[in-house]
């Protein structure tokens, strides 16, 4: 009694109109309550408003039933139209399948055919080959034979050739290097070695050589030119000596003049005064514009002779000479280097 009235509290706390067929989750549980439903004995309800209640539930459960198996018999009927529809796709696609490997089945008949013309077509190739391969085995072997003339003739030659060898070995004597002497032949080849990087060296130094003989060459025009400069501004320099000397010694005697004016000026007087005094004074500023003049000269003259000197100065050789003389022991050295070089080889050569 008491798992009926369990049953029952579940079953009367829902309505009829809340049974419907929905999603799966509600489904399952209507599908529970109906089992619920089912296992309510109606004799043991004893209340008027319960069976009622009980009633609208089972004509609820029977409508919820048949709804759920009018919706299974659809999906039932779509299930068949659609294997049938599987069915006719199936069938079309295994006679477009048959068609594909049909078609296929012919062009490897073709293929077939095309691949068995080909290999006749190379065996009539191979066949001329064949012939072609004999006709250069015929040629192969008169090749062959040539070959063997040459080499015979080669042999004969080689021969000769040793003989000549020989003879050359007997004609050098002792003269020659001999191939055991390998030390010697290494020194020598040394010496060789070292002769030739001398040799280039002193190519070099013969290169610079004719350089410096060129330049010594304009050196010497130059200085020639310097020279008769040098000689030209000394015969100037003398001649400004001599002229300064002069306007030195005019200088001087006209200081004396002056000085007499002077004196004679303070020894005049009388009425003539100053018609003496404005014609010394006149005199007086003559002589020492003249004086100006030469004092003027003088300064100039020394200016020239201070110039002239510093190009004296400025051209002197003897440095140019230094470096010319250091230049040709350079090469003169290097010239002696070759030559003892040149005689230890020739030595070594012995």
């Amino acid at each position: 009694m008491a798992v009926l009235a369990q049953n029952w509290q579940s079953l009367l706390n829902i309505r009829p109109t809340d049974i419907h067929v929905g999603n799966e989750v509600e489904d399952e549980k209507n599908e529970q309550l109906g089992e619920l439903y089912m296992k309510l004995n109606a004799d043991e309800l004893d209340n008027i408003d319960d069976l009622r209640h009980a009633l609208r539930l089972g004509q609820r459960f029977t409508d919820f039933f048949r709804e759920q198996k009018v919706e299974y018999w659809e999906t039932l009927v779509k299930l068949g139209q659609e294997n049938e529809k599987l069915k006719k796709t199936s069938f079309a696609n295994a006679v477009e399948a048959d068609t594909f490997l049909k078609d296929q089945i012919s062009d490897l008949q073709r293929l077939l055919v095309l691949t068995e013309n080909q290999a006749d077509e190379y065996k009539k190739q191979y066949e001329h080959e064949f012939d072609e391969l004999g006709q250069i085995r015929d040629k192969l072997k008169k090749s062959e034979v040539k070959v063997r003339e040459l080499q015979n003739q080669r042999d004969d030659f080689r021969k000769r050739s040793e003989d000549l060898q020989k003879r050359v070995v007997e004609l050098l004597g002792s003269s020659r290097v001999k191939p055991d002497d390998v030390e010697r032949t290494q020194r020598i080849r040394a010496v060789e070695k070292e002769l030739s990087n001398l040799l280039d060296e002193n190519n070099n130094f013969f290169e610079e050589n004719q350089h410096l003989r060129k330049d010594l060459t304009d050196l010497r025009r130059e200085k020639e030119e310097v020279g008769a400069h040098i000689k030209k501004l000394s015969t100037g320099y003398k001649h400004n000596i001599d002229l300064l000397n002069e306007k030195e010694q005019e200088n001087q005697e006209l200081r004396q003049h002056i000085n007499l004016l002077e004196s004679q000026n303070t020894m005049v007087s009388g009425d003539d005064d100053d018609v003496i005094m404005k014609a010394v004074e006149d005199r007086v500023k003559q002589w020492k514009d003249v004086f100006k003049a030469k004092d003027d000269e003088i300064d100039d003259l020394k200016r020239k002779i201070i110039s002239l000197h510093d190009k004296l100065q400025i051209y002197s050789m003897e440095d140019q000479k230094a470096d010319v003389t250091a230049l040709n022991k350079a090469v003169a050295e290097k010239d002696q280097q070759i030559l003892m070089l040149k005689k230890k080889s020739r030595r070594s050569n012995q």
